[in-house]
């Protein structure tokens, strides 16, 4: 199976209150494919789960508007087969690998050297399913 023919059946969700950081992410995810909705707040992405439930959710690290480790927990109680990225800039990391343990699936380091390695990211991911 070549993970590009189906990419179109994997929902992503990108979460952050500052949603413009995922502008350039949001575009190579819908041009790989990837069918992507961006939320700047969790209520609208919480409210979207019944009708549209995500394969894969992006969070970033240093979001400041939610508490980060209380909203993994809430997805991983509602949806416990959807794996959870979380951007992170290596300098962050420290604070981020306990997340890890919370439910996070993977970190992806900033700044990206390529679009190409969160793709591939969520290939490995959309493979296991």
């Amino acid at each position: 199976m070549k993970i590009e023919e189906v990419r179109t059946s994997f929902t992503v969700y990108l979460i952050a209150s500052e949603i413009e950081r995922f502008d350039g992410i949001a575009e190579a995810l819908k041009l790989a494919g990837y069918m992507t909705l961006t939320f700047n707040n969790l209520s609208s992405a919480f409210s979207e789960l019944p009708s549209n439930p995500p394969h894969f959710l992006i969070f970033e690290s240093e979001e400041r508007a939610f508490k980060l480790n209380k909203a993994i927990k809430q997805v991983v109680a509602q949806l416990p087969e959807s794996h959870i990225f979380l951007l992170t800039e290596l300098q962050n990391r420290e604070k981020a690998v306990p997340l890890l343990e919370a439910g996070v699936y993977s970190l992806i380091y900033m700044p990206l050297v390529s679009q190409i390695e969160l793709i591939q990211a969520l290939d490995r991911a959309a493979e296991r399913d």
